[in-house]
């Protein structure tokens, strides 16, 4: 695995569903995992995050762990060779993921 791309969630409904379908339209070469680590939310994120993309992996702390912590659990389970911190409201470009890890 070469890259664990980490997001920290904490009610994103509204932003999250375009952040992980822009990575994963955008990333044709680079082998990658996406690990959503949930602190705590209640706007129905991690229902739509499992019912339309099943790839991700989520991790639910049931509450607000904050930044650092809430990151670090997610980085604690990741696999990649290099892992990259996403805000849940950032949209990957074309082709960006693969020139990064290349």
């Amino acid at each position: 695995m070469k890259l664990s791309i980490i997001i920290l969630c904490w009610n994103d409904l509204k932003v999250i569903s375009n952040c992980l379908a822009s990575i994963y339209s955008n990333t044709h070469s680079t082998e990658f995992e996406v690990i959503v680590s949930d602190n705590g939310s209640i706007d129905g994120s991690i229902e739509s995050i499992r019912k339309h993309f099943p790839r991700v992996r989520v991790i639910e702390n049931g509450r607000n762990l904050r930044f650092a912590k809430g990151n670090n659990v997610a980085i604690a389970e990741s696999r990649g060779e290099y892992v990259l911190i996403l805000n849940p409201d950032t949209l990957i470009g074309e082709g960006a993921l693969d020139t990064l890890t290349v």
